[in-house]
């Protein structure tokens, strides 16, 4: 039982008992308690599941870097870092039973799938790298570096436009220099 949610209900227990020793408990108060005590376990739980060193240290991925557990997210490379050709992607998905891949958008290409299906954790991180233009093309340009997380199979070096644009779809981004 995490920390926090171990203390909150310690302090709920002692406040019960204090209703008890005073008198102050019948059904009305007992139901009270009880719902304070499922708001805390409910409001704590995700809140400690978003410590960086909760849950996570045994994961070959972990960065030491905060995880929203409810939204798909690159946490490699950080947002307008200045990458090589080849380049690690990271990230984390709540998404685990979709198809997940990495699209890249350059200044002068459409959105195009790079990776994929990516190999998701049990607890749903994500690597992979990806290629940014190639030895002659792409210097000193600024590539978008999607996640998608897909209801189904995408084929390699296929658009992904309309992916990345439609607003159903569970898109993480992030735009990085290649120098």
């Amino acid at each position: 039982m995490d920390i926090l949610l171990s203390i909150s209900l310690f302090l709920l227990a002692v406040t019960l008992f204090g209703a008890v020793k005073l008198g102050l408990v019948n059904n009305h108060t007992l139901q009270i308690l009880a719902n304070i005590a499922a708001i805390i376990a409910a409001v704590t739980s995700p809140i400690v599941s978003l410590w960086p060193n909760s849950v996570e240290q045994a994961d070959p991925y972990e960065k030491n870097t905060p995880i929203n557990r409810l939204s798909l997210q690159i946490t490699l490379p950080k947002k307008a870092a200045s990458v090589s050709e080849f380049v690690t992607v990271e990230g984390y998905t709540p998404y685990r039973d979709l198809y997940h891949y990495i699209a890249v958008r350059s200044q002068t290409e459409p959105v195009l799938v790079k990776a994929g299906p990516l190999r998701i954790n049990e607890i749903g991180r994500w690597r992979e790298q990806v290629q940014l233009g190639n030895k002659k093309i792409g210097e000193n340009e600024r590539y978008y570096i999607y996640v998608i997380a897909a209801n189904s199979l995408l084929e390699i070096d296929n658009s992904a436009e309309n992916l990345v644009s439609h607003p159903d779809s569970k898109v993480a981004t992030v735009f990085v220099t290649r120098h």
